[in-house]
């Protein structure tokens, strides 16, 4: 539509509100609300977004299931790992309690014969052992000696062998008791009875 100003002096008193303000015809363009056009750009943008989504969704979805099931794979591979490790350790456990109860018999089978040969060849010649007795023998041994002497420093030498000894802790003297060792009612000779710790 075009709108002719014929009217004269509608310029001289400066309110331009024709189009023909310079002698030039120029159209008259429709008045558009602001927000309007504001909405009208945003519902643009809103399109070209959810086809852009549209069109890239799919793919980042894929990307992402198949990070997800690499992920898993790689835990499941974890855990396996770790079952085995763990039952590496176990097994790894139970070969060392039986080594370990393999060398503890091997050192008490040749703990005893040793402490016997020891304590046999502590004796002095004027004492003789008459019976040993375990008390008890783990985890420390506890042995009592019964023997006859003829006279109290073979006791008392004895203790001193037998203290001196690696595999002895300690000695207490338990009791010693005089008697008779002949017919002809010689006396003199003791009785003693050793306890021996280990």
């Amino acid at each position: 539509m075009i709108e002719l100003n014929l009217l004269p002096g509608r310029e001289s008193q400066g309110h331009p509100s024709s189009p023909m303000a310079s002698g030039r015809l120029i159209p008259s363009w429709p008045k558009v609300d602001r927000g309007l056009l504001v909405a009208l750009v945003a519902v643009i943008g809103l399109g070209v977004r959810v086809t852009m989504h549209q069109m890239w969704a799919p793919g980042a979805i894929e990307v992402l299931n198949t990070a997800l099931v690499s992920a898993e794979r790689e835990a499941a591979e974890i855990l396996a790992r770790r079952s085995a490790e763990d039952d590496l350790m176990m097994e790894r456990d139970a070969l060392v309690g039986k080594i370990d109860t393999l060398e503890r018999l091997a050192e008490d089978r040749l703990r005893w014969p040793l402490l016997w040969l020891e304590i046999a060849e502590a004796i002095p010649p004027d004492a003789s052992l008459m019976g040993l007795e375990e008390i008890s023998m783990s985890p420390a041994f506890r042995l009592r000696l019964h023997g006859v002497a003829l006279h109290h420093e073979a006791i008392r030498a004895f203790i001193e062998q037998l203290e001196r000894l690696a595999s002895i802790r300690e000695v207490r003297l338990i009791q010693t008791e005089a008697s008779v060792i002949a017919e002809g009612g010689v006396t003199g000779a003791h009785h003693f009875e050793l306890e021996v710790l280990g």
